[in-house]
């Protein structure tokens, strides 16, 4: 009976350790704060592997966008959350109104929640440098869309549309509208000053302009752009002699048609005999165009923008009006190249340090030849 009872005691202190391990591993001491952030890290490149056969694997993804109050941005957060939709991953889109410290809040809440990538249209491209460089030290890739970004915050890629072959297409375009003999008399309507896209985009419809009416090629186009764009900031007008093409004013817009009405009726005032108008996106043409028509000068003036491919500023096209071209500019498209990416990194395994600092979508000029094919009357944007 003893030696019976001895083994009962012993089967019992046997189940009694078992029963005790777990609460033994949740009373140990809290790990470190960098404990916490490495495991994070761990867990979200683990999340990130992809399947071996490559299907059948779902990720997480975030899109930090920093505003909802404009037709393309929120046409662009559609489009992420759609394309997301299609593959059967979880998206989810926080607006930052704007705000740089909301931004920081919501790439925060990303990297807590351990997306596998992060989708970014950031306010400050400085700015945004930290909360980047979070992401990426917790193992999750960052995707830069639309706005530009330092080289210094490492993300994958920098996803917009090409501003200068845009611009380029168009200016090649606008050259076919002028007689070979007749100067191109233009004036521009330009965002903000010191802006690189729109620099860029003005550039493009330069090179253009001055590639087609002066017989060069592209390269030496490009090169006689650069001049009379400096030409241009150095003495407010430029003149293309071989080109036969000049730009007599520009105007600061800020990119929106509220801003580009006033700043057309201040060109008109200076230069009333123009035949042309190039802007650097169609928001700031559409405003122009109310000035020009308050003057009855739509007849006389063709009008030329860059970029974007606004559905309001197709329409004009379509409608056979002055308006005679816009770049295009697609969030649809921004967002399927994004995805492509991340497709690749993701379910693939492609090294996210090998992609170029900025990814472009193919570069367009929607003109009254192929604008029925490109306007959607009932886009967002």
């Amino acid at each position: 009976m003893k030696k019976l009872l001895m083994a009962v005691l012993a089967v019992l202190l046997c189940v009694g350790l078992l029963a005790c391990a777990p609460a033994q591993q949740e009373a140990a001491p809290a790990v470190s704060e960098s404990a916490e952030s490495s495991a994070s890290a761990s867990e979200a490149a683990e999340a990130s592997q992809p399947a071996a056969d490559g299907e059948g694997k779902t990720f997480k993804i975030g899109f930090a966008q920093k505003t909802m109050d404009n037709p393309f941005f929120l046409a662009l957060a559609n489009a992420i959350q759609e394309e997301g939709e299609k593959r059967g991953w979880t998206v989810s889109v926080l607006d930052a109104k704007n705000s740089l410290e909301t931004e920081m809040a919501n790439m925060e809440t990303f990297v807590s929640q351990g997306m596998d990538l992060i989708f970014l249209n950031t306010i400050d491209s400085e700015g945004a440098i930290p909360e980047v460089q979070a992401a990426t030290a917790a193992g999750i890739p960052v995707i830069e869309l639309d706005s530009g970004i330092s080289p210094d915050a490492g993300v994958v890629t920098t996803v917009f549309s090409d501003n200068r072959g845009n611009g380029r297409k168009v200016g090649l375009y606008a050259a076919t509208c002028y007689d070979e003999g007749e100067t191109i008399s233009s004036v521009i309507l330009s965002g903000d000053k010191g802006n690189p896209g729109g620099e860029d985009r003005r550039m493009g419809l330069f090179c253009g302009i001055i590639e087609a009416r002066a017989g060069l090629t592209e390269e030496e186009a490009w090169v006689e752009a650069e001049k009379f764009n400096q030409e241009l900031t150095d003495n407010g007008k430029a003149f293309h002699e071989a080109a036969n093409f000049e730009v007599l004013g520009q105007g600061w817009a800020h990119w929106t048609a509220d801003d580009g009405l006033p700043a057309m009726e201040d060109l008109l005032v200076a230069n009333p005999n123009i035949n042309c108008v190039l802007g650097e996106n169609d928001n700031m043409l559409i405003g122009g165009m109310e000035a020009l028509r308050a003057v009855d000068k739509l007849e006389q003036v063709q009008m030329f923008a860059a970029c974007d491919g606004q559905k309001e500023a197709l329409a004009l096209i379509q409608q056979g009006t002055s308006y005679k071209a816009s770049g295009e500019n697609n969030p649809n498209k921004v967002a399927e190249l994004g995805y492509q990416i991340a497709e690749e990194i993701l379910v693939e395994g492609k090294d996210p340090t090998s992609y170029p600092e900025e990814s472009h979508t193919d570069a367009v000029a929607i003109t009254p030849e192929n604008v029925d094919e490109l306007y959607d009357p009932n886009a967002i944007f």
